[in-house]
């Protein structure tokens, strides 16, 4: 029975994947990272002794994000974008979990009658 354990986790990366970009969007996400960047470098400026130090740009841009998202997907063959999924792949992923867990289900009642 274990080595069909492996099925339970199903589409949990598309899933995550799905959730993520639909919770986090792009733009938003980039909001935070840039916001935390902020409040740190403030943070630092006022405990540290920094308070004459220049502020810093947030490093990173969103075409860097693009090109670490294009290279992941070169790299490994795996099509993933920063906007995440479309809605109709959303869609299909959660019917594919939603199908599999039931199959699942399904197939350990002969198991839970003989328990």
């Amino acid at each position: 029975l274990l080595p069909l354990s492996a099925r339970a986790l199903g589409e949990e990366g598309s899933f995550k994947y799905a959730l993520f970009h639909s919770m986090h969007p792009i733009d938003k996400f980039y909001e935070y990272c840039s916001a935390d960047w902020n409040k740190y470098m403030r943070m630092l400026k006022e405990n540290n002794d920094c308070a004459d130090k220049p502020d810093l740009e947030y490093p990173y841009t969103k075409d860097m994000v693009r090109s670490w998202f294009h290279k992941y997907t070169t790299s490994l063959g795996i099509h993933i974008t920063p906007e995440g999924p479309s809605e109709d792949q959303k869609r299909a992923i959660i019917e594919r979990a939603k199908k599999n867990d039931l199959s699942l289900q399904l197939e350990m009642i002969p198991s839970l009658v003989r328990e």
